[in-house]
């Protein structure tokens, strides 16, 4: 008897797809979750997960994000790439100096 392994092979896969990675470009220094900043990258990633890359390219060096608040956090697996050096996040604009509780990770 002949078998054929091939149409086996489409029944057994047909129906699989295969999810594609997406890159999120951040090029917006805000953090307003508008379209190409951080925080909208991140929310992008998570809403659909498997092997994002993040990529950060900067326009002017440093290129410095200055968060409001806590950015989200990434759900993996995610890449977080830079295409230059002097990207700076910073934290400074939600930590409040006289509040210990404001800084997480603090002891």
């Amino acid at each position: 008897m002949k078998t054929k392994p091939f149409a086996f092979g489409v029944l057994l896969f047909g129906g699989a797809t295969i999810a594609q990675a997406d890159t999120f470009v951040v090029n917006s220094t805000a953090d307003d979750g508008s379209a190409n900043t951080l925080r909208w990258a991140i929310v992008q990633n998570n809403a659909h997960p498997g092997g994002n890359t993040i990529q950060i390219v900067p326009s002017a060096s440093p290129f410095r994000i200055k968060l409001n608040s806590l950015l989200p956090p990434i759900i993996g697996p995610a890449t977080v790439t830079a295409t230059s050096r002097g990207v700076v996040i910073d934290g400074g604009n939600f930590i409040d100096g006289n509040n210990q509780a404001s800084c997480p990770g603090e002891t």
